[in-house]
């Protein structure tokens, strides 16, 4: 096996940790420290699901600055511009219903300031929580559920092209909601967005 070869392997199924650990183990046969730190980072996605969101994000290392951040295949992006709003700005009285929240969704994907060009924005689909309503008749205007309170949507470059080697570079745009406005990232965002197959979703292009 060659360095590449194992890094294909890992963009094919970047969720499976056996090819992670496979690759793990021929680093550091090599002597290679980056072999050591995908051990660990295997082994922190074990123990995370079990640990209490609130105190990860009280002890998560800041994430102000991420002019470099590195994928779960190795590339290195940067996000480059990062609009945030109220999800439910301009809503008007009531509860947020799933269809409701599924029509923000689908407005933010097809916004065009959010469309790469050649390309479609990548959705971290957000969790629904669902409202407890305590009224005796149903809500008449749907299920009651709510989104994270903040949608993001994050515009990410890499220096590298994606599938065009005749191409300087490649962009993706990112749509996500979190709890809170500006950065940290959601540490479950964050996990979902080191593990984007950038080569699949991201648009080529030239400066």
């Amino acid at each position: 096996m060659t360095d590449d070869a194992l890094l294909r392997s890992i963009r094919e199924d970047p969720d499976d940790p056996a090819r992670r650990l496979v690759y793990a183990d021929w680093l550091e046969e090599r002597g290679d420290v980056r072999g050591e730190y995908l051990r660990l980072s295997c082994r922190l996605a074990e123990l995370r699901p079990g640990i209490d969101r609130a105190w990860l994000a009280a002890v998560r290392e800041s994430r102000s600055h991420v002019e470099d951040i590195r994928l779960r295949s190795g590339r290195s992006v940067s996000l480059r511009e990062l609009r945030q709003f109220h999800a439910y700005e301009g809503v008007l009285l009531g509860l947020p219903t799933a269809q409701e929240n599924q029509e923000i969704i689908e407005r933010l994907l097809t916004d065009e300031p959010n469309r790469p060009l050649g390309g479609e924005p990548y959705l971290i689909r957000p969790t629904e929580t669902p409202i407890e309503d305590t009224r005796e008749e149903p809500y008449r205007y749907g299920k009651p559920a709510t989104l994270p309170s903040i949608g993001c949507v994050g515009r990410f470059l890499s220096y590298q092209p994606a599938r065009d080697p005749e191409r300087q570079g490649s962009e993706l745009v990112v749509i996500w909601f979190q709890a809170e406005f500006a950065l940290p990232i959601d540490p479950d965002v964050w996990e979902q967005l080191l593990g984007i197959d950038w080569d699949r979703h991201a648009v080529d292009f030239d400066w």
